[in-house]
């Protein structure tokens, strides 16, 4: 919401934190109810709104781990995005690999690491790697991260050497050809 409708300035209302997010019910207007009883008279729908997705989202939590990241978190499925691209992601050594299923079942998110490494739904928080009886899965940099940083470190010094300005857009493409060559 407040990529499409904004300010003067810019900037946008939070939508979803003021509309739907019940972290802000549950650390600061349960206790400001709790503590001044003359703001009972104030609560309006928003209120009620967000009293329910908060009991809801507790009774989520109870039944279902991870309940928040799976249903509600935006910011979650905003990083989920960038997994695909990221330069940190999971490997799966599939010669190593004996399909023991150990990795799907400590998931906290659901997810079968074998089938389907950096999802979107991954949280990086790496139970599958600590359960791999083989070491079948790791997490680690793309291929290609450290080459394209030591591309990066020696165009750097060679200009510096010659005595020459460092050409950041140079240092730029040398880094991406790298990076997209692998």
């Amino acid at each position: 919401m407040p990529v499409f409708v904004t300010g003067a300035l810019g900037i946008g209302a939070p939508a979803y934190c003021e509309y739907i997010c019940p972290v802000g019910m549950l650390e600061g207007g349960i206790p400001l109810l709790s503590t001044h009883e003359e703001l009972f008279q104030t609560m309006g729908g928003i209120t009620l709104l967000k009293s329910v997705i908060l009991a809801l989202t507790i009774v989520g939590c109870l039944v279902t781990e991870r309940f928040f990241c799976k249903v509600l978190c935006p910011l979650g499925a905003i990083y989920g995005l960038c997994n695909k691209i990221s330069f940190y992601r999971l490997s799966l050594q599939k010669s190593s690999c004996i399909h023991c299923k150990k990795c799907s079942v400590c998931c906290p998110m659901d997810i079968d690491p074998v089938k389907e490494q950096n999802s979107a739904e991954c949280i990086r928080c790496k139970k599958c790697c600590s359960v791999c009886p083989t070491s079948a899965l790791r997490f680690g940099y793309r291929r290609g991260t450290q080459e394209a940083a030591s591309v990066a470190t020696n165009l750097v010094q060679k200009q510096r050497r010659d005595g020459r300005k460092v050409s950041l857009s140079k240092t730029r493409h040398s880094v991406y050809n790298c990076l997209v060559s692998t």
